[in-house]
């Protein structure tokens, strides 16, 4: 959704963000997942392989701005929700971060919530259509 206003090093260093979190629950990647993330990567103009790894400790340095923190927490928990199971895994390693560029937990739980709303009016979109 937001990841084109990321810097290029930003969109590289989230890209590997978003394959540990998607793997972070059973060590694999499952086709939805997959799909999804190749989606982003054409949104961010990355290769699926263009990912850059970094210390965790670091990540701060790279996301100092608080529209970056915001975009980098929503799109992780977006992608934690592709495959329609949000694992204990997956929320974990959203804590994480969030706890890593210092933003209050209630700002991840308001993501959280954001989004659950969003996939509310979303399926309702899809019931109105099928009707």
């Amino acid at each position: 959704m937001f990841l084109a206003s990321l810097s290029y090093k930003q969109r590289k260093i989230f890209l590997g963000l978003a394959k540990e979190i998607l793997t972070i629950d059973d060590g694999l990647m499952d086709n939805h997942e997959e799909e999804y993330l190749r989606n982003l990567c054409s949104e961010m103009s990355l290769s699926f392989n263009d990912e850059l790894v970094i210390e965790k400790s670091e990540i701060k340095d790279y996301f100092d701005e608080i529209e970056s923190k915001k975009i980098l927490l929503l799109e992780l928990v977006a992608l934690g929700h592709s495959n329609k199971d949000y694992h204990v895994e997956q929320d974990k390693y959203t804590d994480n971060i969030c706890n890593l560029i210092n933003v209050h937990i209630n700002e991840l739980r308001k993501i959280e919530n954001l989004l659950e709303q969003y996939k509310k009016i979303q399926n309702e979109f899809i019931e109105y259509i099928e009707s």
